[in-house]
């Protein structure tokens, strides 16, 4: 089996970046939205989107952040997921709801008549969404799927990989972050970075003259 090496970001190597392939954010994002689980919610529907990110704020090793994008008849709403354990009222077009969770979990209830169906589901199921329909990059052996979300409040691109073992690697750059090249991981001898340029994600690749560790942050299944 090849070994796969993963390389820490930063800044790059001596030889020229070549670029290999160019996606616009709007494809990614477009994808995406084949990857929000649509579900029904008392009078209504609401579909359930996920996006991902690293808060390298959190004091020793950083930690992935899930954001919840809940949907109706053309409105959104954005909400941190780790708010979900005190409960969250949010209101969408065709009603109020009461947004819950923890462990996982993610649970919708209607706070106004009709009180049924409710909504019950679980991080897991969105994230495996994501990797099963969201747009694809690969660098054999190594595959992601690719989520952008233009803001206000997140805007940024984040890549999901699911290894052998099921364990979830998540590699985020907030768009500001990506008007210059960031090196991500390397794969058998070739470094692969990438940074937004003219409304595209572009990914390069150079030759990697030695071996570094890993800066990517792995986060279970389960982890909120």
């Amino acid at each position: 089996m090849q070994s796969i090496l993963i390389l820490l970001m930063g800044s790059a190597f001596a030889a020229e970046p070549r670029l290999f392939r160019s996606v616009p954010l709007l494809e990614i994002a477009s994808q995406q939205e084949q990857a929000c689980l649509s579900k029904p919610a008392g009078l209504s529907t609401i579909e359930l989107c996920l996006f991902l990110e690293i808060d390298r704020s959190m004091p020793g090793s950083p930690q992935d952040r899930v954001w919840l994008k809940a949907r109706q008849r053309g409105s959104a709403v954005v909400v941190d997921y780790s708010a979900l354990e005190a409960g969250v009222e949010l209101s969408l077009p065709d009603q109020r709801y009461f947004f819950s969770g923890s462990r996982g979990q993610i649970k919708i209830e209607p706070l106004e008549p009709p009180f049924e169906p409710r909504i019950s589901t679980e991080l897991i199921e969105l994230r495996k969404r994501i990797l099963a329909k969201g747009l694809k990059v690969a660098f054999h052996p190594i595959e992601y799927s690719l989520l952008y979300e233009p803001g206000p409040e997140l805007r940024g691109i984040t890549l999901l990989r699911e290894d052998l073992e099921g364990q979830h690697w998540v590699t985020h750059r907030k768009v500001e972050e990506l008007a210059a090249i960031r090196w991500f991981v390397s794969i058998n001898g070739t470094r692969y970075g990438m940074r937004v340029r003219d409304g595209s994600l572009d990914f390069y690749h150079v030759p990697s003259p030695k071996l570094l560790l890993s800066d990517e942050d792995p986060s279970s299944p389960q982890a909120p």
